[in-house]
């Protein structure tokens, strides 16, 4: 019977690699490149309940970014503000270069974890 894996011989040899150092990443940010998402002090309250409160950041091509926080800490809202959802309290937040509008939703989106449609709409 053929054994789908030969069996392992110890210790297992490593390959080597003799070629030429990779290069390293691009620098940040990337020259000519606008960023993919930036947030100049960016604010979004609900009444008198402050959700964001002069946040900036950039989000360079050909990165991933992770948002974390305890529930409450504005991620949802952040997210919102970039896909053109929500409008910002101050402060402004830019897609490639652009305000979010209707160009830039073919480029960010969102997908909420629940639906948030009316009862009667199901």
């Amino acid at each position: 019977m053929n054994e789908p894996f030969p069996p392992y011989r110890f210790p297992i040899p490593v390959p080597t690699y003799a070629g030429p150092l990779p290069l390293p990443a691009a620098p940040y940010p990337a020259a000519g490149f606008l960023p993919v998402l930036e947030c100049r002090a960016l604010a979004k309250a609900y009444g008198g309940t402050s959700a964001l409160n002069s946040v900036s950041l950039s989000v360079p091509h050909g990165r991933v970014v992770g948002l974390l926080g305890p529930n409450g800490s504005g991620k949802t809202t952040l997210i919102k503000l970039a896909a053109g959802l929500l409008q910002p309290t101050a402060g402004e937040v830019l897609i490639e270069g652009s305000a979010p509008s209707a160009a830039t939703k073919a480029r960010v989106s969102y997908l909420p974890e629940r639906p948030y449609f009316p009862a009667g709409m199901k």
